[in-house]
């Protein structure tokens, strides 16, 4: 398995993953949530261009990907997903440790992420990553509620 920047001819398989992963929960979030979250290929490639995405490759398969965007405010994670039949193989684990380095090599102090109540595994690697929450609990983002959390470098 490697952890490599995406290109542009990722963006499909990357979609996939983000299918995968959220589909399974699809009926929690509202339509306008859903599809901010389980992006499709326009979406993953304005990302792309925004800030940097890495995968989680494996035989030529994507099985895991997370985005960020710089912001004022730290190394924002606009998105991250696992595919459902490679989860438990600490590749979340591995995607944010290539994020946290590049956080550090880019002299950035803070990672922040934003992801909903009803994703236990998730909430349970980032915490376990050392992110904790912050805000108010219960912000909602196009009608489905948010849990922030945040990671100082």
């Amino acid at each position: 398995m490697i952890i490599r920047l995406a290109n542009s001819t990722d963006c499909t398989p990357i979609a996939s993953v983000f299918k995968k992963a959220f589909g399974p929960f699809k009926e929690k979030y509202t339509p306008d949530a859903y599809a901010s979250t389980a992006v499709k290929e326009p979406e993953i490639e304005q990302r792309m261009k925004e800030g940097f995405t890495w995968i989680a490759v494996e035989s030529d398969t994507v099985l895991g990907t997370v985005t960020v965007t710089p912001t004022w405010e730290g190394l924002y994670v606009t998105g991250m997903a696992v595919s459902p039949d490679a989860q438990g193989k600490k590749l979340g684990w591995k995607l944010l440790s290539q994020l946290e380095s590049h956080a550090r090599q880019e002299n950035f102090d803070r990672i922040y992420l934003y992801t909903t109540f009803f994703l236990h595994r998730a909430i349970h690697l980032y915490e376990k990553f050392g992110f904790t929450r912050y805000g108010k609990p219960g912000e909602k983002f196009m009608g489905t509620y948010l849990i922030q959390f945040e990671k100082y470098l």
